[in-house]
């Protein structure tokens, strides 16, 4: 990344501009540099700073053949239909690396959002709502594609960068191009031309700060909410949860769902009616997979038996027999997705995470035969 000081910075400019545009670009630059972002003029700039043609960028920006800077493919949901995911290309993607590095990580983002940064995590999370009386879970639907590029031009441009540049990485982090799911791509009147909205795409790596920053108003009602209800209330990407250590009466419950509901539609985000979920005192209770019920989160029974499952049949049938049975294209594929469950869980419980280890180790020679 090319860095200027001010000094270098300003003799540049000298150089083609005058006095007054001098000012107006110098004082741009400091504001940006106050805020520890990166100092960018223009699309050309930007092209420079990351070494990736500016011909490909614009084309980017103008939607000219998306499909070309997007590979799309398709993965099962565990509760039907299919979740598209949009890669980009290496040249699009290296953009995106650096507007997430520079700019989109040295954003605050609330302190109810646990998704997509160091401090966070699903455990994390989960832990907030430990020996809760009554548990509140919301899902929302489709939730990088309820954030489109007028939300993310409004970003850029009040951190300080110009319109024109805010419009331009806009459009760099967003996309039209969405199998089934055009309902989401909303035509809107621009001096009487209808243009698409372009939304996040799924697979990019700006997206999932973006949906951070950009949710921050719906985390901040819904805290405000949670305050005044003495509720606890977090957020992990599209997943919502409210946990009390009160009794609540079922008139209380139907009105603080209510306004809970009313606050997500207000915010145009879209809420999963079938995931909905409330757990009252007695009953088993699950933030993001983890038990909550006591003073620790736990793996779930369901999540425990699945990795036993998998360990027993390699030790019984062995490796190439376990992968064909459950549908895995190669035993090294079903060794990684194996490895990936004990590492979770791992740091969800050291000791049992040792045990499943311990088990896995003994049966990798079998493997490698």
């Amino acid at each position: 990344m090319e860095n200027w000081s001010l000094h270098t910075l300003n003799q540049k400019l000298e150089e083609d501009f005058s006095d007054e545009q001098l000012n107006t670009w110098i004082q741009y630059a400091r504001n940006l540099r106050k805020q520890n972002l990166p100092i960018i003029f223009n699309l050309k700039h930007l092209s420079k700073i990351t070494n990736i043609n500016q011909h490909l960028l614009y084309s980017v920006i103008c939607r000219f053949k998306e499909k070309d800077y997007y590979k799309i493919f398709r993965i099962k949901k565990k509760t039907g239909g299919y979740r598209f995911i949009h890669s980009p290309s290496n040249e699009l993607k290296k953009v995106q690396y650096f507007i997430n590095k520079y700019i989109l990580s040295k954003l605050d983002i609330h302190k109810s959002c646990f998704s997509y940064h160091k401090d966070g995590g699903v455990l994390r999370c989960a832990e907030q709502h430990t020996n809760a009386k009554i548990l509140f879970k919301y899902d929302l639907k489709d939730f990088f594609f309820c954030i489109n590029e007028m939300s993310v031009y409004h970003l850029f441009k009040s951190l300080g960068y110009t319109k024109k540049l805010s419009f331009q990485m806009a459009r760099l982090c967003t996309i039209i191009l969405i199998k089934d799911h055009g309902k989401y791509i909303k035509k809107y009147k621009v001096k009487d031309k209808e243009i698409e909205l372009g939304v996040l795409p799924q697979g990019a790596p700006t997206s999932p700060m973006l949906s951070n920053l950009l949710a921050n108003q719906l985390d901040v009602k819904l805290s405000q909410l949670a305050d005044t209800n003495n509720l606890i209330y977090t957020r992990y990407a599209d997943d919502l949860t409210f946990s009390s250590n009160e009794k609540l009466s079922k008139i209380e419950i139907r009105t603080i769902n209510s306004k809970i509901l009313k606050i997500i539609k207000s915010e145009k985000f879209i809420i999963n009616k079938n995931k909905i979920s409330i757990s009252r005192q007695g009953y088993r209770k699950q933030v993001l997979g983890l038990i909550v019920n006591n003073d620790t989160p736990k793996l779930s029974k369901d999540r425990k038996k699945k990795i036993d499952t998998f360990l027993y049949a390699i030790e019984k049938f062995g490796w190439e027999s376990t992968t064909e049975h459950y549908g895995f294209r190669d035993s090294l594929g079903f060794f990684h997705h194996l490895d990936g469950i004990i590492v979770y869980a791992e740091h969800i419980d050291k000791d049992l995470g040792k045990k499943y280890r311990n088990k896995l180790d003994k049966l990798l020679p079998k493997l490698f035969r």
